[in-house]
């Protein structure tokens, strides 16, 4: 063993790995390889025994190695780790009471389940909660093995100082990192243990574990090298204790820092000059201090734990209160540029190692010190994941502090509030220019996990351009764990993404492209959009020919299954099974031909290259119908394929479809732009329609290639002018980084970092104004109705600006989704004519009908029918929506018992379903005073007249159906509203419209196991929408009962979880809302939960959301 390696060993305060770095892995290994020393002396036989141990086909499947401090433990273990025999593969913790973050079991967990999930192919759930943390280990502690054992290998599990595991010192609900080794280790599994002497074992360690079994121990000797650096080492201890003085303050500020302090640091804190500083901890503390990058540690696990013993408890309390001063001035200068790193990243670890949630939550919710933060690490991982550990320290009390929690969930949504906008293309721009770590931390800090997902498989396919395949594998591991605990339908894109990048990766990465094909084709039931073909594709590339086309065959879409079943010949064709190629094509055409769906399969054809396959499939189809517009529209993409631009062009000519022709003149304007005839590709894009998606994006292609020719003032000045500024932005970037690649890294560099602040700058305020609208909507829920209209101050001022006339559909629609939002709060706290206003404002009548129907109903309950009349005229250009308001107004007369002045609305209607739905509600109400007769009578004319047409809009059918069966159940009749139901439940099976007003009238009326039944048939949302409708009708514990909260509030999906909280029982609300406000979703969540439980919440929030600019600041305390 070299000298002195056993015990010089320090982590860096600087460490921007660690700070950026929610992947554990390569930044473990980087410690291991610091704690080994740089060769192995006199260990020749231990290090054979090991070996050995690794390798034998029979024996006890756990060692314990023994022996006092200093004999040179770490040094022999540390080197074993990174130089295991053939077929071993290591998974390494070592405990370490120097750091506070690296010496308990949420450390141990957190390391080892990275290495575990990476060894086993088997990606985590997102955002695992403590408890769920521990189960996941101990199932992958079988998977991993099982993984390892397949491919020829054994899994050995490495714990190098198990004695001074913190354990359930932690916490009363904590457990000793020993409970958690594996009881029975399978496939091959070795556990290897280090440790002291005769340890006494916690007592959470089951009586027939295996560390209970002395036959498992071996005594390791003394290394005469680690002795003779103790004795010197515990001599400059004794001595610096008894000097006083600064060699005094010095060891016990390190001491009680647990290290990460710099020169710099230590001075300031000691009021000594740096240069003193640097003398005392290199000349007369030599052996006593660590040092690494910069920063001091002491040298050695048992110096720390002596150092500790011989300053004593209240003298480490003293200098640890100093640390805090010194914390405190730095946070009342607003944490400056020159910020000691320390204090963004090992302060936060010492607090954590000593349990201190007061201080973890102040330290995690202050955004100036976040911002630091972000400006040292170039991205928000650091300050997410300060906000999960003080989290979780808060949720381990009994109870939890709800304010606590809610303080910390609030401050989440602000980061992901102003990492909205950092997209995947400036994240894989930043691992295109050779900043991974930079690219991997900004993947982690965007918000939600599809868009995360999308991002980390576009970082992982940039590294895989740069040959950094490893690094790769491991950003899609990190991409793959974000997938598990999610649902699978939300997000294909993101999907797709994944996959691609794992079947690029090549045959290293083929069982985890196998295990995600499959679960998407298990999982993914509705909207599986072009992931079936992509699937198809990676079977049929892979020698599962017979399996693509099978599942190509079982797709619904015509368009789709065509297209798949092309992908599957293609395959054939290239692994010279032409036979089975051609007559595949043969079945492509037909069915093209057959169903009109030429589209979607020429231009996968045309991707491919296979453009005389693509051009026989057109002129077969135009052969059939040769003035057909949209086949017109394919032969340009044909040529343009070609890069036979004249003839795209003149086959441009030929359309007659001005949208179809706009479409083929910007694919032109397009081919040209790549071609550098950015003049003739302008005037070109001149021609198609303003309001076409088709010329924004000629426009963005003329941006992207000004910036790939450094053309940066010019690109700037057409981003700016265009309605899609994210899309201008992305834009940008992708020309930057192909200026880059040219020889200009530090011109792009520049302005892609430029753009990336300008991101985190423009926070969308529809954020703001919809948060302000959900909290209305909470406070009026729980009665707090002025509290609510305080909120709304104020609201019209964060509305996004309305846009302008010649505005895109999508900025248009984004307008009215807000005002329809805002307007709908504000009508509902009863301020309804600043309703009215904002709803004038608004470009479609029909797009904010909630808020049209919230005023109406605010009208209603005033008994102003006049003025809900004149509402209505105010909308008299949409028919449809007034037929919705006069329905609406129909079924609160009849309500409230007005049964012939609800006729009357009901009479004014047009449509026959409207019509239908109203006189239902007449019905009904009839049926409640008594005329059961007269409501029959009425009911069996309006089911007589009820004639569905093909083209009927779905929701006025599903609601009049509903309407019907809600009247015939009030007449006794539940036959007849069997039949009537029968038709909304078509709709809502069918996926035409939401199940939400059917599933309502069900619980309404009492039917609940008909409810039950139905959700069994719709997808897994219906059943938490029914379980809302049953919590907020008072059903309770058959909504506890539906989901499974007897099982454990862990077991309740979070949509379920939100509709619980507030209702049941005040103990297990309180665990549901401790889970939502830990989760990635919005504070808002649990907040109706925290209201009921927390009143003094609602003045809190009250206060935090007051002003307009109030919500992007850090949240007040709640003291």
């Amino acid at each position: 063993m070299a000298a002195g390696r056993d015990i010089e060993v320090a982590v860096t305060g600087d460490h921007n790995s660690v700070l950026l770095a929610p992947p554990v892995r390569s930044a473990y290994w980087e410690q291991v390889r610091r704690i080994a020393p740089p060769e192995l002396v006199g260990r020749e036989r231990e290090s054979a025994d090991l070996t050995a141990f690794c390798s034998a086909d029979s024996g006890p499947p756990y060692a314990w190695w023994r022996a006092e401090a200093w004999a040179g433990k770490t040094a022999l273990m540390s080197w074993f780790a990174l130089h295991p025999p053939p077929g071993a593969r290591m998974v390494p913790f070592f405990v370490t009471a120097r750091l506070g973050a690296q010496n308990d079991v949420t450390a141990y967990v957190d390391v080892v389940l990275e290495q575990l999930a990476e060894l086993a192919g088997e990606p985590l759930p997102a955002h695992l909660t403590e408890s769920t943390r521990e189960a996941h280990l101990l199932y992958l502690y079988g998977a991993a093995a099982h993984a390892c054992e397949q491919r020829g290998e054994r899994l050995v599990l490495l714990v190098d100082g198990l004695d001074e595991d913190r354990g359930v010192t932690t916490g009363p609900e904590a457990h000793s990192i020993a409970s958690l080794l594996p009881a029975h280790p399978r496939y091959g599994m070795r556990v290897l243990i280090a440790g002291r002497l005769n340890p006494p074992l916690p007592g959470d360690v089951p009586a027939d574990h295996p560390l209970r079994d002395p036959a498992i121990v071996r005594t390791l000797p003394h290394s005469p090298y680690a002795e003779a650096i103790r004795a010197e080492a515990e001599r400059e201890l004794k001595e610096l204790i008894e000097a006083g003085g600064l060699e005094y303050d010095l060891l016990a500020l390190v001491t009680a820092a647990g290290g990460g302090l710099t020169a710099e640091d230590l001075a300031a804190l000691t009021g000594a000059v740096p240069y003193r500083v640097r003398d005392v901890l290199r000349t007369r503390a030599g052996r006593t201090f660590g040092m690494r990058v910069r920063v001091y540690l002491l040298a050695h696990e048992e110096l720390q734990v002596q150092a500790g013993q011989m300053l004593g408890g209240p003298e480490l309390d003293r200098y640890r209160a100093e640390l805090h001063s010194w914390a405190e001035e730095w946070r009342e200068r607003g944490w400056p540029e020159d910020t000691p790193e320390y204090l963004l990243n090992g302060y936060f670890r010492l607090a954590r190692a000593a349990g201190d949630a007061h201080r973890l939550v102040e330290l995690a919710v202050d955004e100036a010190r976040h911002d630091r933060m972000l400006e040292v690490t170039g991205s928000d991982a650091a300050a997410l994941t300060e906000i999960r550990d003080a989290g979780e320290r808060v949720a381990g009390d009994a109870p939890a502090d709800l304010m606590a929690l809610l303080r910390l969930a609030l401050r989440r949504t602000r980061l992901r509030d102003r990492n909205t906008r950092i997209s995947a293309t400036l994240c894989r721009a930043w691992a295109e220019l050779g900043q991974t770590e930079k690219a991997v931390a900004l993947a982690h800090a965007v918000p939600y996990s599809r868009r995360r997902v999308g991002a980390l498989a576009e970082v992982a396919r940039a590294l895989l351009a740069r040959g950094e395949r490893r690094q790769a594998l491991e950003t899609l591991a990190d991409a793959e764990t974000q997938l598990y605990g999610t649902n699978l339908q939300d997000g294909p894109e993101a999907l797709a993404a994944v996959l691609r990048a794992l079947v690029a990766c090549g045959p290293e990465a083929r069982h985890r492209a196998d295990r995600l094909a499959d679960r998407i084709v298990a999982e993914v039931r509705d909207s599986k959009t072009d992931l079936v073909v992509d699937v198809v594709g990676f079977w049929a590339d892979t020698g599962r020919a017979a399996q693509a086309e099978e599942l190509a065959r079982s797709e619904t879409s015509g368009s789709r299954r065509a297209t798949a079943l092309a992908r599957v010949a293609l395959a054939l064709a290239h692994a010279g099974e032409h036979a089975g190629a051609d007559a595949l094509f043969d079945e492509v055409q037909g069915l093209v031909l057959a169903e009109d769906i030429a589209s979607p399969v020429v231009r996968m054809l045309s991707r491919a290259g296979e453009f005389a396959r693509a051009e026989a499939l057109v002129g077969a189809a135009l052969a059939e119908r040769p003035s057909d517009p949209n086949l017109s529209r394919l032969v340009v993409t044909l040529f343009v394929g070609k890069g036979e631009l004249d003839r795209a062009e003149a086959s441009a000519r030929r359309i007659d479809n001005k949208w179809l022709r706009g479409d083929a003149e910007a694919e032109l304007a397009r081919a040209l732009v790549r071609r550098g005839r950015i003049a003739e590709a302008k005037a070109r894009a001149a021609h198609i329609p303003a309001s076409s998606g088709a010329r924004t994006d000629v426009a963005l292609a003329v941006v992207e290639a000004l910036a790939a020719t450094g053309q940066y003032d010019a690109a700037e000045t057409a981003a700016a002018g265009l309605a899609s500024p994210w899309a201008a932005t992305d834009a940008l970037i992708r020309g930057a980084v192909v200026h880059a690649r040219a020889g200009h890294l530090q011109e792009a560099t520049s302005l892609i970092a430029r753009l990336e602040a300008t991101m985190r700058d423009e926070i969308p305020t529809s954020n703001e104004a919809w948060e302000l609208a959900d909290v209305a909507e909470d406070l009026c829920g729980a009665g707090y109705v002025s509290a609510a209209r305080t909120v709304l101050e104020g609201i019209e001022q964060v509305l996004p600006p309305r846009p302008t006339a010649d505005a895109s559909d999508n900025a248009r629609l984004d307008y009215d989704s807000v005002t329809d939002r805002v307007a709908e709060r504000l009508a509902a706290a009863g301020e309804l004519r600043r309703a009215e206003a904002l709803l004038l404002t608004a470009f479609e009548p029909y797009q904010c009908e909630e808020a049209w129907r919230a005023i109406l109903r605010g009208l209603a309950e005033a008994a102003q029918y006049g003025d809900a009349k004149v509402l209505m005229s105010l909308v008299a250009r949409d028919r449809q929506l007034v037929d919705l308001l006069r329905a609406e107004t129909a079924w609160k007369l009849a309500g409230a018992g007005r049964i012939r002045k609800a006729s009357e609305a009901a009479e004014d209607i047009e449509g026959p379903h409207m019509r239908t739905a109203a006189f239902a509600a007449v019905a009904e109400a009839m049926a409640g005073t008594g005329e059961k007769e007269q409501a029959r009578q009425l009911l069996h004319g309006l089911q007589e007249a009820m004639d569905v047409k093909p083209r009927d809009v779905a929701s006025e059918v599903a609601l009049a159906s509903t309407r019907l069966y809600r009247a015939w159940r009030a007449v006794g009749d539940d036959g007849s509203a069997r039949i009537a139901l029968r038709t909304a439940e078509e709709i809502v099976t069918d996926g035409r419209h939401s199940p939400q007003e059917v599933i309502a009238a069900l619980v309404e009326t009492g039917w609940y196991d008909y409810a039950e039944e139905l959700v069994d048939k719709l997808p897994e949302e219906a059943r938490d929408t029914l379980i809302a409708c049953l919590a907020a009708a008072g059903r309770h514990t058959r909504a506890a009962r539906l989901a499974r909260l007897d099982d454990g509030p862990h077991r309740v999906s979070p949509s379920a979880a939100v509709a619980l909280a507030p209702v049941v029982a005040p103990a297990v609300g309180r665990e549901l809302a401790v889970r939502l406000l830990l989760g990635e979703g919005s504070w808002l969540n649990a907040f109706p939960a925290v209201v009921r439980l927390e009143p003094r919440a609602v003045a809190w929030v009250v206060e935090a959301l007051r002003g307009p600019t109030a919500a992007r600041t850090s949240a007040p305390s709640s003291n």
